[in-house]
Protein backbone atom coordinates (compact mmCIF):
# COMPACT_ATOMS: atom_id res chain seq x y z
CA UNK A 1 0.00 0.00 0.00
CA UNK A 2 2.80 2.25 1.14
CA UNK A 3 4.58 1.65 -2.31
CA UNK A 4 1.09 2.31 -4.51
CA UNK A 5 1.26 5.54 -2.30
CA UNK A 6 4.42 6.64 -3.13
CA UNK A 7 4.35 5.63 -6.54
CA UNK A 8 0.98 7.04 -7.59
CA UNK A 9 -0.45 9.87 -4.93
CA UNK A 10 2.69 10.99 -3.56
CA UNK A 11 4.71 12.62 -6.35
CA UNK A 12 1.65 15.25 -6.96
CA UNK A 13 1.40 15.99 -3.49
CA UNK A 14 5.45 16.99 -3.31
CA UNK A 15 5.00 18.73 -6.82
CA UNK A 16 7.76 21.63 -5.65
CA UNK A 17 5.99 23.83 -8.97
CA UNK A 18 2.97 24.38 -11.11
CA UNK A 19 4.76 23.11 -13.47
CA UNK A 20 5.73 19.73 -11.80
CA UNK A 21 2.14 19.52 -10.37
CA UNK A 22 0.71 19.63 -14.31
CA UNK A 23 3.19 16.49 -15.47
CA UNK A 24 2.02 14.72 -12.77
CA UNK A 25 -1.11 15.66 -13.36
CA UNK A 26 -1.12 14.51 -16.71
CA UNK A 27 0.76 11.22 -15.93
CA UNK A 28 -2.11 9.88 -13.91
CA UNK A 29 -4.55 11.01 -16.40
CA UNK A 30 -2.90 8.68 -18.90
CA UNK A 31 -2.31 5.87 -16.54
CA UNK A 32 -6.33 6.39 -16.33
CA UNK A 33 -6.67 6.23 -19.73
CA UNK A 34 -7.80 9.75 -19.80
CA UNK A 35 -5.43 12.19 -22.39
CA UNK A 36 -7.01 15.74 -21.74
CA UNK A 37 -7.04 16.36 -17.83
CA UNK A 38 -7.72 19.87 -16.07
CA UNK A 39 -7.60 21.08 -12.07
CA UNK A 40 -9.57 24.04 -11.86
CA UNK A 41 -8.69 25.21 -7.95
CA UNK A 42 -10.62 27.96 -5.89
CA UNK A 43 -8.93 29.58 -3.48
CA UNK A 44 -10.71 30.55 -0.09
CA UNK A 45 -12.90 32.98 0.55
CA UNK A 46 -13.13 36.12 0.75
CA UNK A 47 -10.59 36.79 -1.70
CA UNK A 48 -11.90 33.80 -3.82
CA UNK A 49 -9.84 33.27 -7.30
CA UNK A 50 -10.31 30.28 -10.00
CA UNK A 51 -6.64 29.09 -11.05
CA UNK A 52 -6.84 26.33 -14.07
CA UNK A 53 -4.26 23.50 -14.68
CA UNK A 54 -4.67 21.78 -17.71
CA UNK A 55 -3.45 20.73 -21.00
CA UNK A 56 -6.33 21.53 -23.18
CA UNK A 57 -5.52 23.06 -27.16
CA UNK A 58 -5.09 26.60 -27.36
CA UNK A 59 -7.71 26.91 -29.73
CA UNK A 60 -10.01 25.12 -27.08
CA UNK A 61 -8.94 27.22 -24.34
CA UNK A 62 -9.82 30.46 -26.93
CA UNK A 63 -12.95 28.69 -27.89
CA UNK A 64 -14.66 27.31 -25.11
CA UNK A 65 -15.02 30.95 -23.23
CA UNK A 66 -18.08 31.10 -25.26
CA UNK A 67 -19.34 28.62 -23.25
CA UNK A 68 -17.88 28.91 -19.75
CA UNK A 69 -21.38 29.79 -18.55
CA UNK A 70 -23.58 27.17 -19.90
CA UNK A 71 -21.70 23.84 -19.49
CA UNK A 72 -23.53 21.43 -18.40
CA UNK A 73 -20.63 19.39 -16.56
CA UNK A 74 -20.19 22.58 -14.49
CA UNK A 75 -23.55 23.15 -13.73
CA UNK A 76 -23.99 19.34 -12.18
CA UNK A 77 -20.57 19.56 -10.56
CA UNK A 78 -21.99 22.63 -8.54
CA UNK A 79 -25.22 21.26 -7.97
CA UNK A 80 -23.73 18.20 -6.27
CA UNK A 81 -20.71 17.11 -4.02
CA UNK A 82 -20.16 13.91 -6.23
CA UNK A 83 -19.04 13.11 -9.28
CA UNK A 84 -20.18 13.58 -12.28
CA UNK A 85 -20.05 11.49 -15.60
CA UNK A 86 -20.78 12.88 -19.03
CA UNK A 87 -20.42 12.09 -22.45
CA UNK A 88 -22.78 13.41 -25.96
CA UNK A 89 -25.74 11.69 -24.28
CA UNK A 90 -25.08 13.71 -21.01
CA UNK A 91 -24.91 16.88 -22.85
CA UNK A 92 -28.28 16.00 -25.34
CA UNK A 93 -30.15 15.16 -22.05
CA UNK A 94 -29.41 18.59 -20.55
CA UNK A 95 -30.12 20.27 -23.79
CA UNK A 96 -27.08 20.63 -25.24
CA UNK A 97 -26.47 19.60 -28.19
CA UNK A 98 -25.04 21.59 -30.12
CA UNK A 99 -22.30 22.16 -27.37
CA UNK A 100 -21.34 18.51 -28.07
CA UNK A 101 -20.70 18.31 -30.97
CA UNK A 102 -18.39 21.28 -30.73
CA UNK A 103 -16.05 19.59 -27.32
CA UNK A 104 -16.54 16.44 -29.32
CA UNK A 105 -14.27 17.89 -32.67
CA UNK A 106 -11.34 19.39 -29.80
CA UNK A 107 -11.37 15.30 -28.52
CA UNK A 108 -13.73 16.04 -25.62
CA UNK A 109 -16.16 12.41 -25.95
CA UNK A 110 -16.30 11.57 -22.46
CA UNK A 111 -15.23 12.47 -19.20
CA UNK A 112 -15.15 12.17 -15.30
CA UNK A 113 -15.27 15.20 -13.18
CA UNK A 114 -14.42 15.35 -9.44
CA UNK A 115 -15.14 18.07 -6.99
CA UNK A 116 -12.85 18.32 -3.85
CA UNK A 117 -13.38 20.56 -1.09
CA UNK A 118 -10.85 21.49 1.76
CA UNK A 119 -12.14 22.55 5.59
CA UNK A 120 -10.36 26.18 4.56
CA UNK A 121 -12.31 26.85 2.20
CA UNK A 122 -10.58 26.04 -1.21
CA UNK A 123 -11.69 23.85 -3.98
CA UNK A 124 -11.06 22.05 -6.86
CA UNK A 125 -12.94 20.61 -10.00
CA UNK A 126 -10.73 17.62 -11.07
CA UNK A 127 -11.62 16.35 -14.12
CA UNK A 128 -10.29 13.82 -16.99
CA UNK A 129 -11.44 13.60 -20.62
CA UNK A 130 -10.53 12.04 -23.59
CA UNK A 131 -11.86 11.44 -27.35
CA UNK A 132 -13.39 7.71 -26.75
CA UNK A 133 -16.13 6.57 -24.56
CA UNK A 134 -16.57 5.90 -21.11
CA UNK A 135 -15.22 2.04 -19.63
CA UNK A 136 -18.68 -0.21 -20.12
CA UNK A 137 -17.84 -2.43 -17.57
CA UNK A 138 -19.34 -0.80 -13.72
CA UNK A 139 -16.52 -2.54 -11.82
CA UNK A 140 -14.18 -0.51 -14.09
CA UNK A 141 -16.17 2.23 -14.41
CA UNK A 142 -16.16 2.43 -10.56
CA UNK A 143 -12.60 1.86 -10.14
CA UNK A 144 -12.00 5.22 -12.18
CA UNK A 145 -13.63 7.07 -10.61
CA UNK A 146 -12.28 5.65 -7.13
CA UNK A 147 -8.79 6.18 -8.27
CA UNK A 148 -9.64 9.85 -9.30
CA UNK A 149 -11.33 10.74 -6.00
CA UNK A 150 -8.14 9.54 -4.35
CA UNK A 151 -6.11 11.12 -6.29
CA UNK A 152 -7.88 14.42 -5.65
CA UNK A 153 -7.31 13.81 -2.06
CA UNK A 154 -3.63 14.48 -2.93
CA UNK A 155 -3.90 17.19 -5.68
CA UNK A 156 -5.91 19.90 -3.18
CA UNK A 157 -3.44 20.10 -0.61
CA UNK A 158 -0.60 20.15 -3.05
CA UNK A 159 -2.64 23.18 -4.55
CA UNK A 160 -3.23 24.63 -1.20
CA UNK A 161 0.50 24.72 -0.27
CA UNK A 162 1.21 25.92 -4.16
CA UNK A 163 -1.15 28.60 -4.19
CA UNK A 164 -1.97 29.66 -1.11
CA UNK A 165 1.22 29.39 1.10
CA UNK A 166 -0.44 26.83 3.63
CA UNK A 167 2.11 26.65 6.60
CA UNK A 168 2.14 22.71 7.21
CA UNK A 169 3.85 23.78 10.93
CA UNK A 170 0.80 25.13 11.83
CA UNK A 171 -0.66 21.86 12.31
CA UNK A 172 -1.14 20.21 15.76
CA UNK A 173 1.03 17.13 16.22
CA UNK A 174 -0.55 13.79 16.29
CA UNK A 175 -0.24 11.14 20.10
CA UNK A 176 1.55 8.22 19.84
CA UNK A 177 -1.83 6.56 19.47
CA UNK A 178 -2.94 8.85 16.80
CA UNK A 179 0.50 8.10 14.76
CA UNK A 180 -0.11 4.28 15.35
CA UNK A 181 -3.52 4.36 13.75
CA UNK A 182 -2.67 6.79 11.10
CA UNK A 183 0.66 4.65 10.33
CA UNK A 184 -1.37 1.27 9.51
CA UNK A 185 -4.74 3.28 8.30
CA UNK A 186 -2.35 4.19 5.40
CA UNK A 187 -1.07 1.08 5.38
CA UNK A 188 -4.07 0.24 4.14
CA UNK A 189 -5.47 -1.33 7.14
CA UNK A 190 -9.49 -0.83 7.67
CA UNK A 191 -10.19 0.57 11.62
CA UNK A 192 -10.98 -3.26 12.69
CA UNK A 193 -7.90 -4.38 11.39
CA UNK A 194 -6.21 -1.39 13.24
CA UNK A 195 -7.82 -2.09 16.50
CA UNK A 196 -7.01 -5.78 16.03
CA UNK A 197 -3.19 -4.98 15.87
CA UNK A 198 -3.13 -2.12 18.33
CA UNK A 199 -5.56 -4.25 20.50
CA UNK A 200 -8.30 -1.80 21.08
CA UNK A 201 -11.89 -1.60 19.57
CA UNK A 202 -13.04 -0.72 16.44
CA UNK A 203 -14.80 2.09 17.50
CA UNK A 204 -11.67 3.69 19.10
CA UNK A 205 -9.82 3.18 16.51
CA UNK A 206 -12.51 5.10 14.42
CA UNK A 207 -12.05 7.58 17.26
CA UNK A 208 -9.01 8.06 16.81
CA UNK A 209 -9.08 8.91 13.02
CA UNK A 210 -11.73 11.17 13.76
CA UNK A 211 -9.39 13.22 16.19
CA UNK A 212 -6.76 12.71 13.62
CA UNK A 213 -8.68 14.42 10.57
CA UNK A 214 -9.68 17.61 12.91
CA UNK A 215 -5.92 18.05 13.57
CA UNK A 216 -5.14 18.11 10.14
CA UNK A 217 -8.35 19.94 8.99
CA UNK A 218 -9.65 17.43 6.86
CA UNK A 219 -12.99 16.10 6.09
CA UNK A 220 -12.84 12.55 5.47
CA UNK A 221 -9.73 9.39 6.20
CA UNK A 222 -7.94 9.41 2.27
CA UNK A 223 -7.76 13.06 2.75
CA UNK A 224 -6.20 12.22 6.33
CA UNK A 225 -3.71 9.69 4.63
CA UNK A 226 -2.66 12.31 1.92
CA UNK A 227 -2.04 15.27 4.73
CA UNK A 228 0.12 12.71 6.74
CA UNK A 229 2.20 11.80 4.24
CA UNK A 230 2.66 15.21 3.01
CA UNK A 231 4.02 16.08 6.48
CA UNK A 232 6.04 13.30 6.60
CA UNK A 233 4.10 11.23 9.64
CA UNK A 234 3.90 8.60 7.81
CA UNK A 235 6.44 7.08 5.35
Amino acid sequence: MNNLLDDLYAPVLNAATLDDFKIELIKFGKQLGFDLINADYATPRPNRAWISVNNFSKQWLDEQTVFEHKDPVIVAVDATPKPVLWDRDFFVKSGFANLAEVITKHGFKAGVEVPTYSPSGSELHLGFSRDGDLPSNPLELTRVVADAQLFAAFALPALDRLLTHTRDADFPRLTSKELEVMKWTAAGKTAFEVGTILGITERTANFHMQNICAKLGVINKRAAIAKAIQLRLVL
